[in-house]
């Protein structure tokens, strides 16, 4: 475990799979600031084969590349479909014995021919019934990759709280999954999204919980703190994504500039008037709005962070996991 205030070790990326050309790119040029990346290339199958998330040309090239850095490489299997989550393909698998052998050999074939160091297991949107199965199948999927020396991470939704009842979390447990598996990864960020009210993604306090609530169930050399480089721009009717490139030429096309950082949620944000009169608020992540996470992490003696890299960051975010490792 760290000493307090010391800055966790693991620096991991997770790269999703439509900013695959940008974000390899983005690992590439700042390798000496990252240990570990996860793009997200694969995806499970309706039978419970698996299908390449990175087909294309530009998928190609990217993995190629994130493969030429050096650094760990642990892809993410989704349960992506046509662009959305599909929980009911993990649910057949997990409720049919053979789909569910066939995709555990299904990932340990594929680990064994691209020379994976281990895969990522991003499955959202699962139900309630599914978390027992889930966390059977995990511990299945361990034992099948540790057999071979190789690594299972696990994703997760952040909760706070152990409500079976929450809409974003109920098929995780962590208390199981950290058992099973050699990374849990948690998706702090999202407490104010497109369909909130405006403001920070991932609070501070929040993700201090969220920490704190995980520590107690995990390993803490096993979680790491995932966080966003996206934010969002809010009007009335609801908020679009928007990466740090796209917060500050806002700010400086419409607000002069002027960013505020807001104490309690330690987060940038600002407001402005579009040419048509709209009001819109914007709140986003910054090198030290993610320095101030880390920082928690550090606190609670968590094993590193996970950076998602669902848009080009600060660039000052670079610098500041060059200087932690």
């Amino acid at each position: 475990m760290p000493p307090t205030g010391a800055v966790p070790g693991l620096r991991a990326v997770a790269i999703p799979s439509w900013n695959l050309e940008q974000g390899s790119a983005d690992v590439a040029a700042h390798t000496g600031s990252l240990d570990e990346v996860s793009p997200e290339a694969h995806r499970i199958g309706p039978w419970g084969g698996l299908c390449s998330a990175a087909r294309d040309a530009a998928g190609a090239t990217a993995m190629e590349t994130l493969r030429a850095t050096g650094l760990v490489l642990i892809p993410s299997i989704s349960n992506r479909v046509d662009g959305h989550r599909s929980p009911d393909v993990v649910c057949t698998m997990l409720q049919d014995p053979d789909r569910r052998a066939r995709h555990v050999q299904a990932v340990r074939d594929l680990v064994a021919s691209h020379g994976y160091h281990g895969v990522d297991l991003d499955y959202q949107g699962l139900h309630r019934e599914d978390r027992a199965p889930f966390s059977r199948f995990v511990t299945q999927l361990a034992d099948a990759l540790h057999e071979r020396d190789r690594r299972l991470s696990v994703t997760v939704h952040a909760t706070a709280t152990e409500h079976l009842d929450e809409p974003a979390s109920p098929a995780h447990d962590y208390a199981a999954l950290g058992l099973a598996a050699d990374e849990v990864r948690l998706m702090t960020w999202d407490y104010h999204d497109p369909t909130t009210p405006a403001g920070p993604s991932a609070p501070v306090d929040w993700v201090a919980d969220v920490l704190r609530h995980a520590a107690e169930r995990v390993p803490a050399e096993k979680l790491l703190l995932g966080v966003t480089t996206s934010g969002y721009d809010w009007v009335s009717r609801g908020g679009v994504a928007v990466g740090h490139p796209e917060a500050v030429g806002l700010a400086e096309h419409h607000a002069g500039g002027r960013v505020e950082f807001d104490p309690l949620g330690e987060a940038p944000w600002f407001r402005y008037l579009d040419p048509a009169g709209t009001a819109h608020e914007v709140w986003f992540e910054d090198a030290r709005s993610l320095a101030v996470k880390r920082r928690r992490a550090a606190e609670i003696g968590v094993r590193g962070i996970v950076l998602w890299l669902s848009a080009t960051p600060d660039p000052e975010v670079w610098s500041g996991l060059a200087t932690d490792g």
